[in-house]
């Protein structure tokens, strides 16, 4: 199961460059604005099984994997931080991280427990023993997160998002002239097609 365990570290998109998009210089309308980006950034994530903004998350199981690794569908990953688990007494422990390895995947990664290691015992009480907390988003557009390539937000992506924000912007009513508006124009959908991750 997967979990948000923050608030999102930084937009994947700023407000800056939607008021940019949407050719507005004044700052009354900034929280309008802010909330259709939020709705696009969502609407976008949703539609293609992607993380968009930056955020802590937990990813839990309740036993250890008889395959060697756990699988992490959740993408684009930045990083695997721990992995913990409850032991008999139901004490929380942290698995030492030379004994775990994490591999990235086109949907998202997987952690690989090493020959070191052995399954201790778990407590018994379903369903959740074991957690894996990672960080997973693409980085802002300023590109001040980093430099890997994965995650610089992919120029369909944004180019989907900012197509929603304009199109939320423009038809602020729910229906226009005898007509249903779409929380995805047809556009974005299209471009983001190309980077859904099918599950």
């Amino acid at each position: 199961m997967l979990r948000q365990t923050s608030v999102s570290l930084q937009r994947c998109i700023s407000l800056e460059l939607a008021k940019s998009h949407l050719r507005v210089d004044q700052n009354i309308e900034d929280e309008l604005i802010t909330g259709y980006l939020d709705a696009a950034i969502e609407a976008c994530a949703i539609y293609t099984n992607r993380v968009l903004n930056q955020a802590d998350w937990q990813a839990s199981f309740g036993a250890w994997p008889a395959c060697g690794f756990f699988e992490l569908p959740i993408a684009p990953i930045v990083s695997v931080d721990a992995v913990k688990y409850f032991d008999v007494d139901g004490d929380e422990i942290t698995v030492n991280a030379a004994l775990w390895d994490f591999v990235s995947t086109p949907g998202g990664g997987r952690v690989y427990l090493l020959e070191d290691f052995t399954n201790p015992e778990l407590r018994d009480l379903p369903p959740d023993q074991i957690y894996v907390e990672l960080v997973a988003g693409h980085d802002a557009d300023d590109g001040s997160s980093g430099d890997d390539p994965e995650l610089h937000l992919p120029k369909a992506i944004r180019s989907a998002i900012l197509l929603t924000v304009g199109h939320l912007y423009q038809n602020r009513e729910s229906v226009i002239a005898g007509r249903g508006a779409a929380v995805l124009p047809q556009g974005a959908q299209y471009l983001l097609d190309f980077k859904k991750i099918y599950r």
